[in-house]
């Protein structure tokens, strides 16, 4: 594997970030969204991410983003303390711990800005996906059947969370 870099997000990020989502939700098979949303949303998001001091980092391979993984603060003052997690890794990086590694710093950064609840919603058939959240210590909650149709098929959604040590 070559040398992967991981990195929180900054401003020259946001096209090569704009390039990957497209990439990973072209694929119709990890994201609940089918259409890439437009580049002045993402802009907005990762400014916005950037100004508050949110989770957000990138994986660059060769000068090529190929992940990311955020973790974004609930807006409501009652769910301040909870954040919710996205993340995508391009095809042909998958299955070698760069995911891990985005979530696992994502996860850091966002405990030590004083979250304490992660909140994510995964497929039920993205095993490894699962996989991984589980070994990061994110528990399965609950379950949303028939949570998504795509060209006449259903899918569930399941419902995971981790919590901060310090609210157990």
């Amino acid at each position: 594997m070559n040398h992967v870099t991981v990195s929180a997000i900054q401003i020259d990020d946001i096209e090569p970030l704009h390039a990957a989502l497209s990439a990973v939700i072209s694929e119709r098979k990890f994201m609940q969204t089918l259409e890439p949303p437009p580049l002045k949303n993402i802009s907005d998001f990762v400014r916005l991410n950037i100004e508050q001091q949110h989770a957000q980092f990138v994986a660059y391979v060769d000068n090529r983003l190929i992940g990311w993984c955020d973790i974004v603060p609930h807006t409501p003052p009652s769910q301040a303390h909870i954040g919710y997690m996205g993340m995508g890794i391009i095809q042909g990086y998958r299955g070698q711990g760069i995911g891990q590694r985005l979530l696992q710093r994502a996860i850091e950064h966002a405990f030590s800005r004083g979250l304490t609840r992660l909140e994510l919603e995964v497929f039920a058939n993205n095993h490894a996906a699962i996989a991984m959240y589980q070994k990061l210590g994110f528990e399965i909650e609950g379950r949303k059947r028939f949570g998504r149709k795509i060209d006449q098929n259903y899918l569930d959604i399941l419902l995971m969370a981790r919590y901060h040590p310090s609210i157990i």
